[in-house]
């Protein structure tokens, strides 16, 4: 868990990217995060050391590029034409840019500060008891339980927090919390050293809170 190859995690894993170059990134993952999501998947697929090498994927990955340019040059077109400029921003842009932030701070959450190690060591793991932490978890399909999720990737969704109980007496010292508040404090710690596995500045301090 958070190893350096870890595409998804990019450039907080890699151990070649300077704290500033991490800095400068994590201000734009989460201030842009709308653009800063597609722009590290997007490095997966056309990085020349690509994981993604079968030519039946790739084909499918270029005609999905194409149905989205295409898509998009018919919605800025028509935005331009009818000068509906305020609609798509009220319709699409302003939700899909909160979406961005709250997507950020949701993989921040999960993984920032963490070192490498077992799954339950490299990922923050919430079991909420208030009403509201549990409606979350459950219309989030229990992603809160990340180390389950990640240890068990295969598990059904509601049988994660079922588990806990078990990993929790295999990994003593993950970092799991009883609510989504303090697993963001605890994240809040690391973001202006925003580092994963090699990266982390130190291991998240609050453990079983």
């Amino acid at each position: 868990m958070n190893h350096p190859e870890d595409w998804e995690l990019w450039p907080y894993v890699d151990p070649e990217k300077s704290l500033t170059f991490r800095r400068f990134f994590m201000i734009f993952d989460v201030v842009l995060g709308l653009w800063a999501a597609p722009f590290v998947y997007s490095r997966i697929f056309f990085s020349k050391d690509s994981p993604i090498k079968e030519p039946a994927s790739r084909h499918r990955v270029w005609l999905e590029y194409a149905a989205i340019v295409a898509f998009w040059t018919f919605i800025w077109l028509w935005v331009i034409q009818t000068g509906e400029w305020w609609l798509f921003a009220k319709m699409y842009l302003i939700p899909a840019w909160l979406s961005g932030v709250v997507q950020t701070f949701r993989k921040f959450t999960e993984h920032l500060g963490l070192p490498l190690g077992t799954p339950m060591e490299g990922a923050r793991t919430v079991i909420p008891g208030d009403p509201v932490g549990r409606a979350v978890a459950y219309t989030s399909f229990h992603i809160t339980a990340h180390g389950v999720h990640h240890q068990y990737p295969q598990m059904p969704h509601e049988n994660l927090e079922k588990a806990i109980a078990i990993e929790r007496e295999a990994h003593p010292d993950a970092p799991i919390f009883v609510s989504h508040w303090r697993a963001v404090r605890d994240m809040a710690a690391h973001l202006w050293y925003p580092g994963i596995g090699v990266n982390a500045r130190k291991a998240s301090t609050v453990v079983n809170n």
